[in-house]
């Protein structure tokens, strides 16, 4: 019974509207909540292209919304050195142990916070000077096993990227790893034609999300969000563990 009544429409736009909210109030989550709405609406396979059109209409909605915070150095930086990767990342994954590599990738996240959060090792310079590497490593995950923001989000938050230039920096990263992804989607025939057009509806509706969410990040201070992301991004590590 539970499941029909998570099968029903008005369920799946209200999860796509809190996600839509949460997405932009905190940079990231949307796509975690939305999935498994999406995977009951659609079926697994196409709700993972559906969730990744979701989140290339995010990505645009927030560029859109923060651009005046966006740090265009760092994002064009970030996606030189990561699309690449990238690529080389999904060719790779029919080869490597994936369930292994999460759970390397997370007791480095782990520690990686840690650091940052209690200062283990005195800094010695700017994060920065990681960004190329760190990239690499981003881009090479999304390829890899989906997603690479659980090194994204704790190495903006490292270079002092806090609020609208959080999350305006983190959409236009991810509207350059979402395209090619969602062209190989349609191409595969993992999306269809259908699920599109079901899609139009909830399309709509994060970009009032986005916009109630770019409201809601204005109240927030810095030093919470600064937590709160923290706090999403050990929880994913955590998860990537015991998964």
């Amino acid at each position: 019974m539970l499941t029909e009544i998570l099968r029903q429409p008005v369920v799946f736009y209200g999860a796509v509207l809190a996600a839509s909210v949460l997405s932009t109030a905190t940079g990231v989550g949307g796509m975690v909540l939305l999935l498994p709405f999406a995977a009951l609406q659609f079926g697994a396979k196409e709700a993972v292209g559906i969730v990744t059109l979701f989140g290339l209409c995010q990505n645009i909605n927030k560029i859109v919304v923060f651009r005046h915070a966006i740090r265009w150095r760092i994002g064009w930086r970030m996606i030189a050195w990561s699309v690449p990767a990238a690529i080389a990342g999904s060719l790779v994954l029919p080869l490597v142990p994936a369930d292994l590599f999460r759970k390397l990738l997370a007791g480095t996240v782990l520690l990686y916070l840690a650091n940052d959060l209690f200062r283990l090792v005195p800094s010695r310079g700017r994060p920065e000077r990681f960004l190329p590497l760190l990239s690499v490593v981003y881009g090479f995950l999304s390829g890899l096993i989906g997603t690479g923001n659980i090194v994204k989000g704790p190495l903006f938050t490292g270079l002092g990227l806090l609020k609208e230039a959080y999350v305006g920096t983190y959409a236009f990263t991810a509207l350059f790893m979402n395209i090619p992804k969602l062209a190989s989607y349609v191409a595969t025939g993992t999306l269809g034609i259908d699920a599109l057009r079901q899609s139009v509806p909830f399309l709509l509706l994060s970009v009032a999300g986005t916009y109630a969410g770019s409201i809601l990040l204005r109240r927030v201070r810095s030093d919470i969000f600064y937590y709160a992301v923290t706090a999403s991004f050990v929880l994913s590590a955590v998860a990537l563990l015991l998964e």
